[in-house]
């Protein structure tokens, strides 16, 4: 019984003085954003943009939250797996990387946008402590998102 009391003390505070998992940074900088010139009206950019997302996200009906051509916006939740959330110690498997993506088209330009952007351990719900740091944020960028964000540029031009 005593250990399990001291245990808990311990944890708490670990937790308590900051010795456990980082904070995330702010949402408002786990953003990233680009425009993206495409040869198409607008009617005809949404219809790629839509296209590429169902051929992107394993289940697109589930993924796209907001569709609509008329205004030109698609909003949809997605997620991949992230090598440069890999855990510190060395130990576990390549993080998820949620995020939440919007795409904005007019004629000849889309708008992208990607916010809420997430590292979790897999299986875990509520294990988002990364990005922590701006340092892990453009890691992420670099060696998650842009590879993606090529995808997404392809698909328009």
């Amino acid at each position: 019984m005593k250990i399990n009391t001291v245990l808990g003390i311990i944890l708490i505070a670990i937790h308590s003085f900051g010795f456990g998992a980082p904070d995330l940074l702010p949402a408002t900088e786990r953003t990233v954003s680009f425009s993206i010139e495409t040869k198409y009206d607008k009617k005809k950019t949404f219809q790629k943009v839509v296209l590429w997302s169902v051929k992107t996200f394993a289940n697109s009906n589930e993924s796209i939250k907001l569709k609509d051509p008329e205004i030109g916006v698609l909003i949809a939740k997605g997620n991949l797996s992230c090598s440069a959330l890999k855990l510190g110690n060395g130990y576990g498997s390549n993080q998820i990387v949620e995020f939440t993506l919007e795409i904005t088209v007019e004629a000849k330009k889309a708008e992208v946008k990607i916010t809420d952007i997430v590292g979790k351990s897999p299986g875990s719900y509520d294990d988002a402590s990364r990005p922590s740091n701006k340092e892990e944020l453009e890691k992420t960028k670099k060696e998650c998102l842009d590879p993606y964000v090529e995808l997404i540029k392809k698909e328009l031009n």
